[in-house]
Protein backbone atom coordinates (compact mmCIF):
# COMPACT_ATOMS: atom_id res chain seq x y z
CA UNK A 1 0.00 0.00 0.00
CA UNK A 2 1.44 3.14 -0.97
CA UNK A 3 0.74 5.96 0.90
CA UNK A 4 1.31 9.63 -0.67
CA UNK A 5 1.56 11.69 2.48
CA UNK A 6 4.10 9.73 4.32
CA UNK A 7 6.95 12.26 2.82
CA UNK A 8 8.55 8.55 0.44
CA UNK A 9 8.67 8.50 -3.15
CA UNK A 10 10.15 6.38 -5.90
CA UNK A 11 12.57 7.76 -8.37
CA UNK A 12 14.04 6.13 -11.49
CA UNK A 13 17.56 5.67 -11.37
CA UNK A 14 18.07 8.26 -14.62
CA UNK A 15 16.37 10.98 -12.57
CA UNK A 16 17.98 10.20 -9.43
CA UNK A 17 21.07 10.75 -10.97
CA UNK A 18 19.44 14.12 -12.25
CA UNK A 19 18.96 15.47 -8.40
CA UNK A 20 22.31 13.42 -6.40
CA UNK A 21 25.95 14.18 -6.76
CA UNK A 22 26.64 11.96 -3.13
CA UNK A 23 24.54 9.88 -0.91
CA UNK A 24 25.34 9.58 3.05
CA UNK A 25 24.28 6.09 4.44
CA UNK A 26 23.37 5.20 8.13
CA UNK A 27 23.10 2.08 9.39
CA UNK A 28 19.27 2.23 10.96
CA UNK A 29 18.27 -1.77 10.66
CA UNK A 30 19.71 -4.54 10.09
CA UNK A 31 17.67 -7.66 10.16
CA UNK A 32 19.44 -10.23 9.10
CA UNK A 33 20.21 -13.27 11.54
CA UNK A 34 23.20 -12.95 14.11
CA UNK A 35 22.34 -9.44 14.92
CA UNK A 36 20.89 -7.63 17.54
CA UNK A 37 18.29 -4.90 17.72
CA UNK A 38 16.68 -2.88 19.99
CA UNK A 39 14.72 0.58 20.52
CA UNK A 40 13.52 2.63 23.03
CA UNK A 41 11.62 5.96 22.95
CA UNK A 42 12.01 8.84 25.26
CA UNK A 43 12.11 12.57 25.56
CA UNK A 44 13.93 15.39 26.73
CA UNK A 45 11.61 17.54 29.11
CA UNK A 46 12.40 20.92 30.89
CA UNK A 47 13.56 19.38 33.72
CA UNK A 48 15.38 16.56 31.83
CA UNK A 49 17.17 18.53 28.81
CA UNK A 50 20.82 19.12 30.75
CA UNK A 51 22.96 19.90 27.66
CA UNK A 52 26.00 17.64 27.13
CA UNK A 53 28.95 16.71 29.69
CA UNK A 54 30.54 20.39 29.71
CA UNK A 55 27.46 21.47 31.61
CA UNK A 56 26.74 20.29 35.33
CA UNK A 57 22.91 19.39 34.47
CA UNK A 58 24.54 16.98 32.01
CA UNK A 59 23.73 13.95 34.82
CA UNK A 60 20.15 15.39 34.05
CA UNK A 61 19.33 14.01 31.16
CA UNK A 62 17.72 10.59 30.50
CA UNK A 63 20.14 7.57 30.34
CA UNK A 64 19.86 4.28 29.19
CA UNK A 65 21.66 0.57 30.46
CA UNK A 66 22.91 -1.45 27.96
CA UNK A 67 24.59 -4.82 28.10
CA UNK A 68 26.31 -6.91 25.71
CA UNK A 69 27.26 -10.72 26.22
CA UNK A 70 29.61 -11.01 23.48
CA UNK A 71 32.80 -9.21 22.11
CA UNK A 72 30.83 -7.35 19.03
CA UNK A 73 30.51 -4.27 17.52
CA UNK A 74 27.39 -2.00 18.33
CA UNK A 75 25.80 0.81 16.47
CA UNK A 76 24.16 3.51 18.17
CA UNK A 77 21.72 6.00 16.77
CA UNK A 78 19.97 8.91 17.86
CA UNK A 79 16.83 9.65 15.72
CA UNK A 80 14.55 13.21 16.46
CA UNK A 81 11.21 13.58 14.88
CA UNK A 82 10.93 14.65 11.00
CA UNK A 83 9.95 18.24 11.40
CA UNK A 84 8.65 18.29 7.78
CA UNK A 85 6.05 15.34 8.63
CA UNK A 86 5.55 17.45 12.09
CA UNK A 87 4.70 20.33 10.41
CA UNK A 88 2.84 19.15 7.50
CA UNK A 89 -0.01 17.93 10.40
CA UNK A 90 0.20 21.21 11.96
CA UNK A 91 -0.62 23.11 8.88
CA UNK A 92 -4.42 22.59 10.05
CA UNK A 93 -3.72 23.49 13.54
CA UNK A 94 -3.53 26.63 15.26
CA UNK A 95 -1.01 29.19 14.31
CA UNK A 96 1.04 29.14 17.55
CA UNK A 97 1.48 25.27 16.79
CA UNK A 98 2.16 26.05 12.75
CA UNK A 99 5.00 28.52 13.89
CA UNK A 100 6.80 25.93 16.05
CA UNK A 101 7.96 24.00 12.77
CA UNK A 102 8.58 27.33 10.95
CA UNK A 103 11.96 26.34 10.58
CA UNK A 104 13.10 23.00 10.18
CA UNK A 105 16.07 22.97 12.34
CA UNK A 106 17.29 20.33 14.51
CA UNK A 107 18.74 20.66 17.53
CA UNK A 108 22.05 20.02 18.07
CA UNK A 109 22.69 16.31 19.36
CA UNK A 110 25.03 13.51 20.49
CA UNK A 111 25.42 10.29 22.66
CA UNK A 112 27.96 9.13 25.26
CA UNK A 113 28.37 6.03 26.31
CA UNK A 114 30.44 5.50 29.69
CA UNK A 115 30.95 3.03 32.90
CA UNK A 116 32.39 2.99 36.23
CA UNK A 117 35.62 3.27 36.31
CA UNK A 118 36.15 0.14 38.33
CA UNK A 119 35.12 -1.76 34.59
CA UNK A 120 31.15 -1.33 34.68
CA UNK A 121 30.70 -3.44 37.48
CA UNK A 122 28.96 -0.85 40.11
CA UNK A 123 25.35 -1.22 39.67
CA UNK A 124 24.41 2.39 40.95
CA UNK A 125 26.75 4.49 39.05
CA UNK A 126 26.37 8.11 39.34
CA UNK A 127 27.44 10.81 36.83
CA UNK A 128 29.79 13.19 38.64
CA UNK A 129 33.56 13.59 38.35
CA UNK A 130 36.12 10.45 38.72
CA UNK A 131 33.19 7.90 38.92
CA UNK A 132 32.98 6.94 34.97
CA UNK A 133 35.46 6.33 32.06
CA UNK A 134 34.09 6.98 28.70
CA UNK A 135 33.84 4.07 26.31
CA UNK A 136 32.83 6.04 23.52
CA UNK A 137 31.25 9.89 22.22
CA UNK A 138 29.87 10.74 19.28
CA UNK A 139 30.42 14.59 17.95
CA UNK A 140 27.35 16.88 17.95
CA UNK A 141 25.25 17.35 14.93
CA UNK A 142 22.22 19.51 14.30
CA UNK A 143 20.66 16.63 12.38
CA UNK A 144 17.83 14.21 12.40
CA UNK A 145 20.28 11.28 13.13
CA UNK A 146 23.22 11.04 15.11
CA UNK A 147 25.20 7.54 14.74
CA UNK A 148 27.91 6.25 16.70
CA UNK A 149 29.47 3.39 16.28
CA UNK A 150 31.78 1.45 18.55
CA UNK A 151 33.32 -2.11 19.86
CA UNK A 152 32.76 -4.03 23.18
CA UNK A 153 35.77 -5.41 24.14
CA UNK A 154 36.94 -8.29 26.08
CA UNK A 155 36.52 -6.10 29.65
CA UNK A 156 33.59 -4.35 28.70
CA UNK A 157 31.23 -8.13 28.20
CA UNK A 158 28.19 -8.28 30.53
CA UNK A 159 29.11 -4.76 31.80
CA UNK A 160 26.35 -2.27 32.55
CA UNK A 161 27.39 0.30 29.89
CA UNK A 162 25.42 3.71 30.21
CA UNK A 163 24.32 5.46 27.27
CA UNK A 164 23.44 9.09 28.03
CA UNK A 165 21.80 11.06 24.45
CA UNK A 166 21.87 14.77 24.97
CA UNK A 167 21.24 18.07 22.88
CA UNK A 168 24.44 20.02 23.14
CA UNK A 169 23.06 23.15 24.98
CA UNK A 170 20.57 22.67 28.35
CA UNK A 171 17.35 23.33 28.21
CA UNK A 172 16.22 21.88 24.83
CA UNK A 173 13.76 19.85 25.10
CA UNK A 174 11.83 17.55 22.32
CA UNK A 175 11.26 13.52 21.22
CA UNK A 176 13.77 11.37 20.40
CA UNK A 177 14.17 7.41 19.44
CA UNK A 178 17.53 5.55 20.37
CA UNK A 179 18.53 2.45 18.30
CA UNK A 180 21.19 0.07 19.20
CA UNK A 181 22.34 -2.72 16.61
CA UNK A 182 25.11 -5.26 17.64
CA UNK A 183 26.14 -7.49 15.31
CA UNK A 184 27.49 -11.00 16.19
CA UNK A 185 24.41 -11.75 18.74
CA UNK A 186 20.93 -12.60 19.25
CA UNK A 187 17.92 -10.30 19.63
CA UNK A 188 17.29 -12.23 23.11
CA UNK A 189 21.16 -11.36 24.08
CA UNK A 190 21.05 -7.29 24.19
CA UNK A 191 19.36 -5.73 26.86
CA UNK A 192 18.99 -1.85 26.41
CA UNK A 193 16.62 -0.01 28.74
CA UNK A 194 15.74 3.34 30.45
CA UNK A 195 16.79 3.92 33.77
CA UNK A 196 15.46 5.99 36.85
CA UNK A 197 19.11 7.91 38.46
CA UNK A 198 18.97 8.83 41.79
CA UNK A 199 20.61 12.60 43.11
CA UNK A 200 24.18 11.68 43.22
CA UNK A 201 24.92 11.70 47.19
CA UNK A 202 28.34 13.86 48.28
CA UNK A 203 29.85 13.46 52.00
CA UNK A 204 31.81 16.03 53.84
CA UNK A 205 34.85 14.18 55.03
CA UNK A 206 37.23 16.27 57.60
CA UNK A 207 39.61 17.12 55.14
CA UNK A 208 37.22 18.48 53.09
CA UNK A 209 34.27 19.70 55.83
Amino acid sequence: TIDVDDGTFWLTWNRFRLGVNCVYCCVTSVARPGTAEKIVHSEWTASSAGGCSSFATWRDNPQFELVVPETCDVVLVLSQPDRRLLRRDTNQASEQSANEYETLGYNQVGIEVVCSANGGEHGDLQLVSGSYDVVAKSAYWNKRDVCLRFSVKQHLVGKKLRIVPSSYYPGQSGRFSLHAIARGISEQELSLQEITCASPTFQWREASS
